[in-house]
């Protein structure tokens, strides 16, 4: 049995980590097998790297941004998101796509366009490619 992506996106503040924390408290009274996460990744380096968001702007080349963004995304996707999802676990996550596009991109845009452009057309198709596999739908 495959299991649920849920995705909760949204602005700074706006309330993310709420719902998705009182969504997957309720589906645990339910019974359900529920994993939460978030991005940029609850790995320490997916922590390190919210931290230091703020300051990256002026202390990191956007390139080695937009990189290391990618990089936390794909190890979050292996790692914990598709083995729970084969398992038919509810993974509910603190943001995913939009902001994998939305940070690098702002970050990087004035000084990469061609390159955040590239990183964006190579997002998307693997987002979608993950999407097929565990037949999830975004709404």
């Amino acid at each position: 049995m495959r299991g649920k992506f849920i995705t909760f996106e949204g602005i700074d503040g706006s309330g993310k980590s709420t719902q998705a924390r009182l969504l997957a408290g309720e589906l645990r009274l339910k019974g359900d097998n529920i994993l939460t996460t978030c991005e940029p990744s609850g790995t320490p380096r997916g922590r390190r790297l919210r931290g230091a968001f703020p300051e990256a702007v002026e202390t990191v080349a956007p390139l080695a941004v937009l990189l290391f963004f990618a990089a936390d995304r794909a190890r979050h996707v292996e790692f914990p998101v598709m083995p729970a999802l084969e398992k038919g676990k509810i993974v509910i996550s603190d943001r995913f796509a939009d902001a994998s596009a939305a940070y690098p991109s702002l970050l990087c845009l004035k000084m990469l366009p061609d390159t955040v452009s590239t990183y964006i057309t190579q997002f998307r198709l693997y987002v979608s490619r993950v999407c097929r596999l565990y037949n999830l739908r975004f709404f």
